[in-house]
């Protein structure tokens, strides 16, 4: 699972772990409403969360994304 393209959320007391390529959630759990709006947010950055993922990847800090609001 580490392997695959990925990224952490954490709001409040929820941490969950969704691929960016397919938006699946790999580990934890949040209500509704709140993954329905990750997966917004996520569809319109996918190609920066990609980006920073190959950065992590290779040593090199990650470049700021607009953060949820």
């Amino acid at each position: 699972m580490r392997g695959e393209h990925h990224f952490h959320v954490h709001d409040g007391e929820y941490k969950v772990l969704f691929c960016i390529r397919t938006l699946e959630v790999l580990e934890g759990w949040m209500p509704r409403c709140a993954k329905t709006m990750v997966l917004e947010w996520t569809a319109e950055h996918r190609d920066e969360l990609m980006e920073n993922w190959e950065r992590c990847q290779n040593n090199i800090l990650p470049k700021p994304v607009v953060p949820l609001e």
